[in-house]
């Protein structure tokens, strides 16, 4: 049986650094940069992805998440990897939840944008 200590120290391993609203923020404001660096508007992507044009003012304010495929979508618009949008956190998070080495993580997390990159080629 663990010590309470011991306990404590593997739950704070689960807890994320941030909240989910501050990971809704950070994700909002590295697809804002992202975007601004195509000199796409807000309307351009909406239009392209075939979305009302408040969805990507929400999205970059942080006020909604929009989903996993909807992430990989601004990606290949954006010409940017899914690590330049995720929190600071996610690799920390992910290793701790999973148990695996970070630098594990990163190997998978540059397989995943490669297969994403020569999908979208």
């Amino acid at each position: 049986m663990l010590t309470s200590d011991q306990l404590n120290r593997y739950r704070a391993k689960l807890k994320p650094q941030h909240t989910t609203e501050e990971h809704k923020k950070e994700i909002g404001g590295n697809l804002q940069r992202a975007r601004k660096k195509t000199g796409l508007t807000q309307e351009d992507v909406a239009e392209i992805l075939g979305w009302s044009g408040r969805k990507v003012g929400r999205i970059e304010s942080g006020e909604t998440l929009c989903s996993s495929e909807d992430i990989l979508s601004l990606c290949q618009i954006y010409d940017c990897n899914l690590m330049e949008i995720f929190p600071s956190d996610f690799i920390p998070y992910v290793s701790a939840v999973s148990g695996l080495d970070p630098a594990v993580l990163k190997v998978l997390q540059g397989s995943i944008n490669t297969m994403i990159e020569r999908r979208t080629a």
